[in-house]
């Protein structure tokens, strides 16, 4: 592919993503220079991987403007399902490393369709309702939990989903020190974010929903990661965006940038050493204009 024909894919796949928003009701646009600054040290003499998630293109999230910074380590860009920027050599006395771009979010109104347990799910999802080890969909304490939690919501009257999700937020607190694993939020009743949100993942997929887990990043967050977490459900041939962790459904929150799904990291170190990592962001968007006010 030469230099021009694939500047002009790329103006074509951001021209259907731009119809794709008009078609579905985007209401707004946000604009962030978002920067992932990260830092290994300790290595020691081996080889390291450093894994940093690149934002999907889809109907909510554009992403351009890509550029990385490597010091002396090698970087590919991995495109697919899963997008990254992998670093890979040697961090005998530190090294860092940056990935930066432009986020574009749309934000929708729309009404998420009735999410019902799907009996006959079509074999592209099947893998969203499966067990794996950070969702231990047929652990005993899984449906322990949604026959006495659960079960009785549904008998008085509720939506199998919106049941779960009373359940969840009622029965599993949110804590900073509580558990991170689905299964020992439900021993403890207290979790973390990310706790209560893979046990949601997990319940649902229990349930016959088809549920994947989401890492992503609030921008207009004054933390140092800005991480956020979330559940998407399938539904009428859409992922739709719920979090029992923190308490919304149907439309994802405003600044949200998703980043990686399915248990994967945004940042992830593969080797010896230690990681750490800062977000920082940059509003790109204009501040909206006062209304002027008429004259009477």
């Amino acid at each position: 592919m030469t230099a021009r024909s694939g500047i002009w894919q790329a103006c074509a796949v951001a021209a259907a993503i731009a119809l794709l928003a008009v078609a579905t009701g985007a209401q707004e646009r946000e604009e962030w220079r978002v920067t992932y600054a990260v830092r290994v040290s300790d290595a020691g003499p081996k080889d390291t991987t450093i894994r940093v998630a690149l934002p999907r293109d889809d109907a909510y999230q554009q992403v351009d403007q890509l550029e990385v910074t490597s010091r002396g380590m090698s970087a590919d860009i991995v495109k697919g399902d899963h997008p990254e920027v992998v670093f890979r050599g040697r961090v005998s006395k530190g090294k860092r490393v940056s990935v930066s771009y432009r986020a574009r979010l749309f934000r929708y109104d729309r009404t998420p369709p009735p999410l019902r347990p799907l009996r006959d799910p079509p074999v592209a999802v099947l893998d969203f309702l499966a067990p794996a080890p950070l969702f231990p969909a047929r652990s005993i304490l899984v449906r322990e939990f949604l026959e006495t939690r659960v079960a009785p919501r549904i008998d008085s009257g509720d939506e199998v989903l919106p049941a779960i999700y009373a359940a969840t937020r009622k029965h599993l607190d949110r804590k900073g020190a509580g558990a991170s694993l689905a299964l020992d939020v439900l021993r403890s009743g207290e979790g973390k974010r990310i706790g209560i949100e893979r046990c949601f993942t997990t319940l649902l997929r229990c349930a016959q929903f088809p549920a994947r887990f989401v890492e992503g990043a609030k921008l207009d967050s004054t933390t140092r990661q800005k991480r956020v977490f979330w559940t998407e459900v399938w539904a009428d041939g859409d992922w739709w965006p719920v979090s029992a962790s923190g308490g919304w459904r149907g439309r994802r929150p405003a600044a949200y940038l998703a980043l990686a799904r399915d248990g994967r990291r945004a940042v992830k170190l593969e080797g010896d050493g230690e990681l750490s990592y800062i977000v920082h962001t940059e509003s790109l968007t204009p501040p909206a204009r006062p209304a002027k006010k008429r004259r009477r």
